[in-house]
This record gives C-alpha cells, sequence and structure tokens, in this order.
C-alpha cells in the first residue's frame, strides 16, 4: 500500500532578504520581526496562494500604504504580491 500524499514545493527566504523586496515592491519598509511579534532564531510559515483580499485586507494595506502602523500586515503583503504574480503561491518559511 502507498502512501496518498502530495508534493509541494517550500521557498524558504530570510526575513531580511524579504524586508528588502518589500521595500522595492511598495515604497517602504516592514520590520518583520516586529510585524509578527515572534522570537528570533526560528522560521515562520506562512501558506501563500491567490485569493480575493477581504475587506479587512484592503483597508489594512491602503493604511499601511498610507504611512499608519498596521501589526500582522506580512500576510497580506505576501498575498497582495501573489496577487500580482510578484511571488509564486507557495509555502513560505521566513527565516527571523
Amino acid at each position: 500500500m502507498k502512501l496518498k500524499a502530495e508534493v509541494k514545493t517550500t521557498i524558504h527566504v530570510s526575513y531580511r532578504d524579504l524586508e528588502e523586496f518589500i521595500l522595492h515592491i511598495y515604497g517602504r519598509s516592514l520590520d518583520i520581526y516586529e510585524d509578527i511579534q515572534m522570537d528570533r532564531d526560528h522560521d515562520e510559515c506562512f501558506f501563500i496562494k491567490k485569493v480575493e483580499p477581504s475587506k479587512y485586507d484592503k483597508r489594512d494595506l491602503a493604511r499601511w500604504l498610507s504611512g499608519k502602523e498596521e501589526i500582522g500586515m506580512l500576510r497580506t503583503l505576501l498575498e497582495d504580491m501573489a496577487n500580482r504574480d510578484l511571488i509564486d503561491e507557495g509555502i513560505y518559511y521566513i527565516h527571523i
């Protein structure tokens, strides 16, 4: 008997490289360490796919782009970049 399973690609990225990419794309920096409020020296996992943003995600993104500080923006930004075909859909491990 064979185990029914699906192989998926994972994407591994340093938080510093991702911060630089976000700055390049949006013209605004995001402190990922502060945004996700987690300890250093671990990988944070995000399952990113193209989705229609909720009205709350749209509101938070507009606020963030206008210069206001919003907590928990990383997932919203990753999904926005995936929707715009700037990054691939997939499982992102971000090393913090």
